[in-house]
């Protein structure tokens, strides 16, 4: 369970391992708000995410929230199944996943 990060002068890629939710969401946010300050763009990669609840979309908002105020880029990377379907539910995933003109929801950038 965790976040696997790599990292180069401007840009941070970020695998979530497991699960986003209330046990973990403090943890992610202590480790990658500091990383916000260091890098232009952060893309996070939600294709291994086995479990999502509300903390875990908080913690999506937040980071996307942190983001756009230090004028970096931010991006969303392959949503599991799980992810998309709670986004969907909160009526967050025009926010989050906006439609592709392909119909895939590969990805989305902000800021």
């Amino acid at each position: 369970m965790g976040l696997e990060i790599k990292q180069d002068e401007t840009r941070a890629v970020v695998d979530v391992q497991d699960e986003m939710t209330i046990y973990t969401a403090a943890l992610h946010w202590d480790e990658l708000k500091p990383l916000l300050a260091k890098v232009k763009a952060i893309e996070i990669n939600l294709s291994a995410v086995s479990e999502i609840d509300s903390a875990g979309v908080q913690l999506l908002l937040a980071l996307m929230q942190e983001s756009e105020r230090l004028h970096n880029q931010f991006l969303l990377r392959d949503p599991a199944d799980e992810v998309q379907a709670l986004l969907k539910l909160l009526h967050l995933d025009q926010q989050l996943l906006p439609a592709r003109p392909d119909a895939t929801q590969e990805g989305v950038q902000h800021g």
